[in-house]
């Protein structure tokens, strides 16, 4: 399963005609993905050398690829993500 934001009630879902069970975590729901969301996930963190701000970019491939790019220009904190979508139901 992919990643979600809040609750998924019971902790089952269905897609295309099928049934998904999920992980209960938070009883009797499955909250922001289970034990397995992103927020356990080890991230790889790379500096980056921009001309007018200091930047890092956090890079995961786990459950799904994607990264989290902040900035901080002109005293200011910016944030760029980018999340892979899977081209079919997983």
């Amino acid at each position: 399963m992919g990643i979600v934001a809040n609750r998924i009630a019971k902790g089952k879902f269905s897609l295309d005609g099928k049934e998904y069970s999920l992980e209960i975590n938070n009883p009797p729901d499955n909250l922001h993905s289970g034990s397995k969301g992103l927020s356990r996930t080890i991230w790889k963190a790379e500096p980056l050398h921009e001309r007018h701000a200091a930047a890092v970019r956090f890079t995961s491939v786990s459950p799904i690829s994607c990264w989290v790019l902040f900035f901080w220009c002109e005293l200011k904190l910016h944030a760029n993500t980018n999340i892979g979508v899977p081209e079919a139901p997983v």
